[in-house]
């Protein structure tokens, strides 16, 4: 779901990162998680680290701005690409 308002952050509607700021309570306890296999190893580090660039596109207008762009030009790109 992480990635999935990465995705919407930076191709959705403008609304996307309003809603966000209304919950993002719930992607900063993500920044948090913690999850340790039987093994002892780490399972956890991904979340950790996809809530912190969600929660950085989420606070961060110029960076989200950066982001959508580039997303939009590439999303060009690949639907003019020839077949």
């Amino acid at each position: 779901s992480l990635t999935l308002l990465e995705y919407l952050l930076k191709t959705g509607s403008d609304r996307i990162p309003q809603q966000s700021v209304e919950n993002i309570h719930i992607i900063k306890a993500l920044t948090e998680y913690r999850f340790t296999d039987k093994d002892g190893k780490d399972q956890g580090v991904n979340v950790r680290e996809k809530a912190k660039i969600v929660m950085v596109l989420i606070e961060d207008e110029e960076k989200r701005k950066e982001e959508r762009d580039f997303a939009m030009k590439t999303k060009d790109k690949l639907t003019k690409a020839p077949n």
